[in-house]
């Protein structure tokens, strides 16, 4: 009802817009045929398969070769604070990070306190998962720094702001960040980032 009221000009409106909307990348245009992204892909992919012949996993590489001798006295990453609950509500994702908008909207869903959903004639009520499990690739057509930050960072950034104490520098693009305290693991070194397998 206020718009109809307090109408804006052309000019206005653009201005308006260009302030409110963020700036997202668009959805890679796997199916043109005439994309660029499409054919480094498909280079990067014959190169990987032409080397490796057929799928080498970078990850179980790393696994043989960080085996500790006594894994008795390795230390698991556990979440032990959550020990003590009857439940545990987790969230999973997947094959994210390919265009702004829809990786904006699984974000968003994400960041809700809890989610309701209708069934027959009752309604359930899923709460905000603990724990955040992200599987498949995270940014696309090829990842490296730039496609992380602005197809995945940027807008689960959007969809929920970051707290108070956190500065662009937590985020972790090479390895990932280890919980304080984990003193055996501090020198890892993977998993190896921005590889085709």
């Amino acid at each position: 009802r206020w718009a109809l009221t307090h109408p804006l000009t052309i000019s206005e409106y653009e201005t308006l817009k260009k302030l409110l909307k963020p700036d997202f990348e668009d959805m890679v245009p796997w199916y043109s045929g005439t994309s660029t992204d499409l054919f480094k892909t498909v280079f990067d992919l014959m190169i990987s398969v032409t080397l490796f012949v057929g799928r080498f996993d970078m990850r179980m590489m790393q696994a043989a070769m960080n085996k500790t001798p006594d894994e008795s006295k390795s230390s698991d990453l556990l979440y032990d604070h959550l020990d003590g609950k009857d439940e545990l509500w987790f969230d999973f994702i997947a094959d994210t990070g390919d265009g702004g908008n829809s990786t904006y909207a699984i974000a968003r869903l994400l960041a809700q306190p809890s989610l309701v959903v209708k069934s027959d004639d009752s309604r359930l009520i899923f709460p905000r998962g603990e724990l955040l499990l992200i599987g498949g690739d995270l940014a696309y057509p090829n990842p490296c720094s730039f496609t992380y930050e602005r197809r995945f960072f940027c807008p689960f950034e959007y969809a929920l702001q970051p707290p108070a104490w956190y500065t662009p520098d937590h985020i972790a693009l090479e390895k990932p960040e280890l919980p304080l305290g984990v003193s055996e693991l501090r020198q890892y070194s993977g998993p190896q980032c921005f590889m085709i397998p």
